[in-house]
């Protein structure tokens, strides 16, 4: 039976990610044929992604016939070369009309928005905290809520490298990724210590059965300055302050959480800025807020749960806004593994069809 070509496109089924036409489809008879797919229910197909797809041989008389599912990862991302080193601050409890404009946080809008990007249309995912920190680390955050317990699953759970999602830090190659938690006593510190103002809930590598090497190892202290903390050419870093420093306590002097989120920043983020990662354009350094200051537990919707993302690149134009893009912790999450060239295929189909930051005009 000969087959033939009947058009220039080729269905194909993503199975549960997706349905669409393949563009661009050239044959001949001694090396069949290219799919070239640019598009996936109606987004452009992105780097360093993966898609099973299904072809259908279709003979003259009509008849068909599909083939087994085909998993295919595209190309890794491209950033010149540049980013090595990516680099996450998170902080706690605050919207976005919290923060951005407010006089409370100079630093943040007079130097890093105005110097840098911001994402205006970025979402947290739940309330509380650990409902985000799950999504951020492994896409798997969005858990329902409990009735009963009057909890979402994730509530202030503090898990000791038990839960068995892949997570960026099991992801990524042993050595290539590092918790500094100012407060913490020890490596891999599990449950809090109000002493010093350190809470597990807010320290994700300790959450994770495939980061339980990585967390005996590389998840550690804040001491020094931040410059020389990031300084060791780790690709992956998450940064957690204090529960003073990261707004999530009224603390004094300041006894207003925006503003001691600030004054934390502002001195510490100068160091990195002007270290020679930074400067030579290898280093991105993403800023957010795990969730905005909602109170009821469970899965939030859209447009709750608004909270800033910075986006700090030494490439990028001064000022760059993305006021139109809907990113989300997925979009950190898949972003991050994109730039460091990082496998996606482990990960749920929400990482893998999140809008990525990547190629968006930040720089990178």
């Amino acid at each position: 039976m000969t087959l033939a070509l009947l058009s220039s496109s080729l269905r194909f089924n993503g199975g549960d990610c997706c349905n669409g036409e393949a563009e661009g489809v050239a044959s001949d008879a001694s090396n069949g044929f290219t799919i070239n797919i640019t598009s996936v229910d109606g987004s452009a197909v992105t780097c360093n992604t993966t898609y099973d797809i299904q072809v259908w041989a279709v003979d003259l008389s009509g008849a068909q016939s599909g083939g087994p599912d085909i998993s295919v990862t595209t190309a890794p991302c491209s950033t010149g070369g540049k980013i090595s080193q990516v680099v996450w601050i998170i902080e706690e409890n605050e919207g976005y009309s919290q923060v951005v404009g407010s006089s409370s946080a100079p630093y943040i809008n007079n130097t890093l928005i105005a110097d840098y990007g911001l994402a205006e249309k970025y979402y947290g995912f739940g309330h509380f905290s650990a409902d985000n920190y799950v999504e951020m680390t492994s896409g798997q955050g969005s858990c329902g809520f409990d009735a009963t317990s009057n909890q979402s699953c994730f509530q202030d759970a503090e898990y000791q490298s038990s839960l068995s999602y892949p997570s960026i830090f099991g992801q990524l190659p042993s050595g290539a990724s590092q918790t500094l938690a100012e407060g913490m006593a020890g490596k891999c510190e599990y449950g809090d210590n109000s002493a010093n103002e350190y809470a597990q809930r807010h320290n994700p590598m300790t959450y994770y059965a495939d980061s339980l090497t990585e967390c005996n190892s590389s998840d550690v202290p804040l001491s020094g300055t931040l410059a020389s903390a990031v300084g060791n050419t780790v690709p992956f870093t998450m940064i957690i302050p204090n529960l003073c420093d990261d707004g999530h306590t009224s603390c004094a002097p300041d006894n207003n959480q925006v503003k001691q989120q600030d004054d934390w920043l502002s001195s510490n983020l100068p160091s990195v800025l002007s270290s020679s990662q930074f400067t030579s354009g290898s280093m991105v350094i993403f800023i957010t807020w795990d969730e905005d200051t909602g109170t009821t537990p469970g899965p939030t919707t859209q447009p709750s749960n608004h909270v800033p993302l910075l986006i700090l690149d030494h490439n990028e134009t001064a000022g760059t806004t993305d006021t139109t893009t809907t990113f989300t912790h997925d979009s950190l999450l898949k972003s991050t593994m994109q730039l460091l060239g990082g496998p996606l295929s482990a990960f749920p189909s929400n990482i893998q069809t999140a809008p990525s930051l990547v190629g968006d005009g930040f720089g990178f």
